[in-house]
């Protein structure tokens, strides 16, 4: 016998009273929307919508996923950036709102320019590299990463969306490749170890660590890195874009300024140094 969407909502809410009942409902609506095919902004019209019996299946146990903690992204395999759809898997982060505004950043002082080289060093889902392929004039966009399973899930991003990408297996900490770039923009790992008990359980449970934490308990790892490879390898023009830690932003800026950089620390949308 089919149960209701009015049905699920309510078994939903009460499961995960823990989240609130906004973020719940949010939660329901991406699963219902995944699971029946339907339009997200419609699914609180579709009260009295019947769901089939394989429908009832999934949507109980994307719900026993939510309670062990998984993160929506993961269960759905799948997250919007930047308006486009991101096929999306453990193997890599999840893509947030505030690497947008980064995006952001870079097309607007570069999207009149064409035929712009770009770099983007630890691209994970290739959120960044596809939108900059897709968001600039004619550019050249090259995307390197440490790990293999995020770079085979790049290359399917960026074939499904169109995106001209071209990925490398690359550790930023130990090369600089023999070619020059106008952009260098990234997202690295900034989380010191020490502060992995402070984060989300849904964070530190299931995103991957190799893309959370330096290796070090320097803060500053991958930007020490970072800034090794511009001085190597940008162009006389060019710029390095990248997300950073809001306790660290100053000490990055600091870092690039002694090295005879000019730097501009830019808040996120919540008020956080974070550009």
């Amino acid at each position: 016998m089919g149960a209701s969407v009015a049905e699920f909502k309510i078994e939903w809410i009460e499961q995960l009273e823990s989240k609130g009942r906004g973020e719940a409902f949010t939660l329901f609506r991406l699963a219902l929307a995944k699971i029946t095919g339907h339009d997200y902004a419609k699914i609180p019209l579709m009260s009295h919508l019947l769901l089939s019996t394989d429908q009832q299946r999934q949507m109980h146990a994307v719900l026993q996923r939510l309670k062990d903690g998984e993160p929506i992204q993961y269960i759905l395999e799948e997250s919007w950036f930047f308006g486009r759809r991101f096929l999306l898997n453990s193997s890599v982060l999840i893509p947030r709102p505030e690497t947008e505004e980064l995006v952001q950043w870079v097309i607007s002082d570069w999207g009149n320019i064409s035929g712009v080289r770009v770099m983007d060093a630890g691209t994970g889902s290739g959120c960044i590299a596809c939108s900059l392929a897709l968001g600039l004039k004619n550019a050249e966009v090259k995307a390197g990463d440490i790990s293999p399973g995020a770079l085979k899930l790049a290359e399917k991003n960026a074939a499904a969306l169109g995106a001209k990408v071209e990925f490398r297996e690359w550790d930023m900490l130990s090369e600089a490749p023999e070619e020059q770039w106008d952009i260098l923009v990234s997202n690295p790992p900034y989380i010191p170890p020490a502060e992995a008990s402070t984060l989300a359980k849904e964070v530190r449970d299931w995103e991957p660590a190799i893309a959370l934490f330096t290796t070090s308990t320097d803060p500053l790892q991958f930007y020490k890195g970072i800034l090794k490879i511009a001085n190597h390898c940008l162009s006389r023009r060019g710029a390095v874009y990248m997300e950073t830690h809001y306790l660290f932003s100053e000490a990055v800026a600091s870092l690039f300024d002694n090295a005879g950089w000019l730097s501009l620390i830019r808040k996120d949308i919540s008020g956080n140094n974070r550009m």
